[in-house]
């Protein structure tokens, strides 16, 4: 007995090819409401917690955007549009990331 799962859909039945193009610049504090906002979602905030003041925000963030902290935060643009954010940072500059971060 075989089992049929849902069908493949073919290249007819792709939609065509959208054109975008996909920026990052770094993070300012010109961001923070906009940020504040992109992290009340729900979709967002069940992953990164609960909502945060701009305030609390310049506090986890400024350090990076003055330099005084390794972590490197990017606004993400699709076509000059923001519409997220990424950081990028090493773990070894993280000690709390140490003890979760074993390799057997």
């Amino acid at each position: 007995m075989t089992s049929q799962g849902p069908p493949v859909p073919s290249d007819r039945d792709a939609a065509p090819p959208v054109e975008a193009q996909i920026s990052f610049r770094p993070l300012g504090r010109d961001d923070f409401e906009r940020l504040a906002g992109w992290l009340a979602e729900s979709h967002v905030s069940r992953w990164w917690g609960p909502t945060r003041p701009v305030d609390q925000l310049e506090a986890e963030y400024g350090p990076g955007i003055d330099g005084t902290d390794p972590t490197e935060v990017f606004v993400v643009e699709v076509n000059g549009t923001s519409v997220g954010m990424i950081q990028r940072y090493m773990n070894r500059d993280d000690p709390g990331w140490e003890a979760t971060d074993r390799h057997p």
